[in-house]
This record gives C-alpha cells, sequence and structure tokens, in this order.
C-alpha cells in the first residue's frame, strides 16, 4: 500500500490491489444490474447506501 497525499490506492479484502475506484465502479455496476433484473430502471452504474439506526 502506498501512502501519500492525492494517493486513491489502497489493499482491498483479500489483499486486492486494485484501486478504491476501481472496486467502488465495479460494485455500482453490479448493484446496477441487480436493480435492472428486479425489473427497475436501467442504469450503467447504481450507488446504494444503507441506513443504521443506532
Amino acid at each position: 500500500m502506498t501512502v501519500g497525499f492525492g494517493c486513491t490506492e489502497a489493499l482491498g479484502k483479500n489483499g486486492e490491489s486494485r484501486e478504491f475506484w476501481q472496486r467502488a465502479e465495479d460494485r455500482n455496476s453490479e448493484t446496477a444490474q441487480l436493480y435492472n433484473q428486479l425489473g427497475l430502471a436501467h442504469y450503467a452504474a447504481m450507488e446504494a447506501f444503507v441506513r443504521w439506526k443506532f
């Protein structure tokens, strides 16, 4: 892992070396595909959030 100003690289789960934005892009694409399969609007990518109640 490289640490420095402006660096977006951080190791993911299982030591994955892709940059954060690359992993996020894949996750968002997979979320969009799931919503499309459920019959919702088609998007290239979709970001979903979870609300945690404390």
